[in-house]
């Protein structure tokens, strides 16, 4: 039964990436100020970018791995280890704990320098490719710094719990970078930047797709949970 409503999950993900977190990164910057078609035209350029289906299918992927992985294992024990499918899921919610790190970094970083954010990264790292590099180390490291954090966190729990417990996390990471993310933006836009929409607009969509992904393995969850509890206490009422 679950299997149906995790499958609905998955579609339901990918359907609100494409109808909502993508064209809040791709319109956000244009609207308002704008008209329909200039907005209309955006929106269609940013679909025919191949990395835009490449970033769709990757975080399909990590929805994937927070739906359907089991967490495998020991049962419960004076220290409870966490399952072997855990780890899996402690490396998605890592990344994306990284992501919400990284884009808020993004979106305070434009709000404050605007443009000029660029200029301090060549002036701090040189040329471009060293910046990007430098980037994409520093979301490595902080991918890697997240992943120990969850699992010093989760190592002394039983699995099912260690995994709400991460997800129910992830959820208030992305309600707190969001709460930044959205005056910032607003903020930016306000000002005649032409670059910083973009990157406040990435701190909106990268929230909003966090959000998503740990909302709803977070529901199936907590409704699974909820049945096992029924049917074991059914079963202890025959027992009796």
């Amino acid at each position: 039964m679950f299997r149906f409503w995790e499958v609905c999950v998955l579609m339901c993900y990918g359907a609100l990436l494409l109808a909502l977190v993508f064209p809040v990164f791709f319109g956000a910057p244009e609207f308002p100020g704008v008209g329909s078609d200039d907005l209309w035209a955006a929106l269609l350029d940013g679909y025919e970018w191949p990395g835009t289906w490449m970033i769709w299918a990757a975080l399909l992927v990590c929805q994937a791995v927070l739906l359907f992985v089991p967490v495998n294992g020991s049962g419960r024990q004076e220290r409870v280890r966490p399952r072997r499918g855990l780890g899996l899921v402690i490396v998605v919610t890592a990344l994306f704990a990284a992501i919400l790190l990284y884009a808020t970094y993004l979106s305070v970083s434009f709000t404050f320098l605007g443009d000029e954010t660029f200029e301090v990264w060549e002036d701090f790292f040189g040329e471009d490719w060293t910046v990007f590099t430098a980037l994409l180390l520093g979301l490595f490291f902080l991918w890697g710094f997240w992943a120990w954090v969850f699992y010093q966190l989760t190592q002394n729990r039983e699995a099912d719990e260690a995994r709400a417990s991460v997800l129910k996390w992830l959820f208030r990471g992305s309600m707190a970078e969001l709460l930044v993310a959205v005056p910032c933006h607003i903020w930016v836009r306000n000002k005649e930047e032409c670059c910083a929409p973009y990157g406040t607009a990435l701190g909106l969509a990268a929230g909003l797709a966090v959000m998503f992904a740990s909302f709803g393995p977070g529901v199936i969850i907590l409704f699974r949970d909820k049945i096992r509890q029924k049917r074991g206490g059914a079963k202890d009422a025959r027992n009796d």
